[in-house]
């Protein structure tokens, strides 16, 4: 926090926040979420905006050390808490870890972690769109036999263009959330969040004058019911405006609150 200055002489205004990144584990509970950004939110001077980091070039992919199949539900998180959120490249679009042998290394600093000596370390670094080029070419990268860092051996299916081209995907709706956080509700409004139990993060933003929106955010492999009027009034109809991948629920489609199914490992805005 001493980041943002003392009160005295004005700091950075946007000090990275670790602190999320660094407390989630793959066993976090709601409660253990909803704690982590209270306590952030809580800890800040006043007159500062927060920011909110899941991924970096020193840390595992969260697609990697949460669970692929809460790709997107963390990305919704990232996208609809308050304040600044950093995309770390690739995370758009559910990225996870490759892997680089130790034959490979080339990064000075990383030849002298210790991960290194355990023969693998993480690959960070990737390029990922493909748009036709030539074969020959390392992801429309490089014409080179070899890059610093091997790209992801699944590239040519998890790349920009494919998930442009797809009726749903995670990067499609990374794109709806960017949108979404220019209106006033995400860029100004009251963060209200709640854990449910273990597994569910109930959280709304709400600006005066402009929508409600209300996310939902199933951490657990099980389906559950749940009535979101008894936390946030909805009434009696609520548009889904976006939602995970594997979700069975549609851009625009409309659902009574009071008996709305969280399908496992899924989020959702309304």
């Amino acid at each position: 926090m001493l980041y943002y200055g003392d009160g005295q002489r004005n700091g950075s205004m946007v000090p990275f926040n670790f602190y999320l990144m660094r407390s989630l584990k793959n066993d976090s509970t709601a409660g253990d979420i909803v704690n982590y950004i209270n306590d952030w939110i809580k800890r800040m001077p006043p007159g500062v905006s927060a920011n909110w980091v899941l991924g970096n070039h020193d840390n595992p992919r969260y697609s990697t050390r949460l669970g692929v199949q809460r790709a997107d539900l963390f990305t919704i998180l990232l996208q609809t808490l308050p304040g600044n959120a950093v995309t770390y490249n690739g995370e758009e679009l559910g990225m996870t870890d490759g892997k680089v042998t130790w034959e490979q290394t080339v990064d000075p600093q990383g030849c002298m972690q210790i991960l290194a000596i355990m023969k693998t370390t993480h690959v960070i670094l990737a390029v990922h769109l493909t748009n036709g080029m030539p074969r020959k070419m390392l992801v429309c990268f490089s014409t080179a036999d070899h890059t610093w860092l091997p790209v992801a051996s699944n590239y040519r299916t998890l790349n920009a263009l494919a998930q442009l081209r797809a009726p749903k995907s995670h990067l499609q709706m990374f794109m709806k959330l960017i949108r979404l956080r220019q209106l006033r509700s995400f860029q100004d409004g009251e963060l209200k969040i709640k854990a449910i139990g273990d597994d569910i993060i109930i959280y709304h933003t709400e600006a005066p004058r402009d929508e409600l929106f209300v996310i939902v955010l199933n951490l657990s492999g099980k389906r559950l019911q749940l009535n979101i009027n008894e936390h946030f009034n909805m009434g009696g109809q609520a548009e889904v405006i976006t939602s995970s991948l594997q979700s069975t629920y549609h851009d625009g489609d409309i659902v009574d609150p009071r008996t709305y199914v969280a399908e496992p490992y899924v989020g959702v805005v309304w």
